[in-house]
């Protein structure tokens, strides 16, 4: 888990066939909150440093509906 600002967001490690490396991926409403623009041009300190550990941000709904070989499909299919 993460936290930022007092929330707390899900996080998992997922293995990157294309990278052949195991990265951290989290939830939308988590890259939603470090930057509201999208830009991370307005992310603070804090949220710079969350944000240069994640390598994808899913959906909120498709970490809680989906298990980790679902999701590892879905993010290397998006690659």
């Amino acid at each position: 888990m993460i936290e930022y600002k007092g929330e707390i967001y899900p996080e998992m490690e997922i293995y990157v066939w294309k990278y052949k490396e195991w990265h951290q991926i989290s939830v939308e409403s988590l890259s939603n909150v470090i930057s509201k623009d999208g830009t991370f041009d307005d992310a603070d300190d804090e949220g710079i440093v969350i944000d240069s550990g994640i390598f994808f941000y899913i959906p909120d709904d498709m970490m809680e509906r989906y298990n980790k070989m679902e999701i590892m499909k879905y993010i290397n299919s998006q690659l």
